[in-house]
């Protein structure tokens, strides 16, 4: 199981040897081939939104809308309690 927390505020880029990465783009990727295994996402982003595709792209963006099942969560902001 992976877990990723509040997508779409990690940073974009990551050096990995030298190079520039972009580590949740190719995880994102990555997964989506794997459908034994489960990948659990927050994010403040809407799924269908523009920031997501600005952020990740046409590609990664319609991978997550096929490979994840969405839950909205309302209420009030328990953060600011």
């Amino acid at each position: 199981m992976l877990g990723i927390q509040d997508l779409g505020c990690e940073p974009q880029e990551s050096l990995y040897m030298g190079n520039r990465v972009d580590v949740v783009r190719q995880l994102i990727e990555y997964r989506g081939d794997k459908t034994d295994e489960i990948t659990l996402i927050t994010s403040n982003l809407k799924i269908n939104g523009e920031k997501l595709v600005n952020r990740y792209g046409d590609r990664v963006a319609s991978r997550l809308n096929e490979m994840c099942n969405y839950f909205e969560i309302k209420g009030k902001d328990r953060r600011k309690l």
